[in-house]
């Protein structure tokens, strides 16, 4: 019996093993009383840092990361999560040991061991969506493109109709009314040459923004 509930162990070990390994989610695990050293790193945890986890278990941020700012920030996080037991951050920027920076989600559990005595544990759980919120940016970007673009041909389309009206009314007021004086007669004309000049520059500004 007793060997058979040992093979139950050793398989569910397997088991969350291989999930933990597969997940493309960071986890990581520090132990608070031995100075918050790595205790566990997965598989996603060495892709997303540029690390195995052979160079990380047993290290400290202070030995991971070159900047010790980085490395105290992460500290005061970490004191952060042991007095409130549990931090979630949504969308923040987070600079790897490398410099890059990243968008990231992030969950930061303090885990108190039943054991008395045991030291409590920091599970750090993080997941990457740098280019999701990329790609909302971009989409965000393209839709305010396309209502500028809308508002721009609303626009021009104003303008292009009011010297255009002008010039059309005072051509039908010269072709059809008989009894214009001469005073009338040029200054209609004057009307429509100066709307005529108004819309050729128009359409010339339309074509020189719409090569730019």
């Amino acid at each position: 019996e007793n060997l058979l509930n040992q093979r139950k162990i050793n398989f569910l070990n397997i088991l969350m093993n291989t999930i933990l390994s597969n997940i493309f989610v960071v986890i990581a695990v520090k132990d608070v009383f031995d100075s918050f050293k790595y205790i566990y790193f997965n598989q996603a945890a060495e892709d997303f840092m540029g690390a195995k986890s052979s160079e990380v278990l047993g290290k400290t941020d202070f030995d991971l990361f070159s900047d010790p700012r980085r490395a105290h920030e992460i500290r005061t996080e970490d004191y952060s999560t042991i007095n409130h037991g549990r931090i979630h951050k949504s969308v923040v920027e987070y600079e790897k040991p490398n410099g890059e920076i990243r968008i990231v989600n992030i969950i930061r559990l303090l885990i108190t061991n039943p054991d008395p005595g045991a030291s409590p544990l920091l599970l750090a759980m993080l997941w990457d969506i740098t280019e999701q919120r990329q790609n909302e940016l971009d989409l965000i970007k393209a839709q305010e493109a396309d209502k500028m673009k809308n508002a721009f041909i609303a626009n021009m389309s104003h303008e292009i109709r009011t010297p255009l009206n002008s010039i059309v009314g005072f051509a039908n007021i010269l072709a059809l009314e008989d009894g214009l004086s001469s005073v009338e007669r040029e200054e209609y004309i004057g009307t429509i040459n100066k709307n005529s000049e108004l819309l050729l520059k128009l359409i010339n500004d339309i074509l020189e923004l719409s090569r730019i």
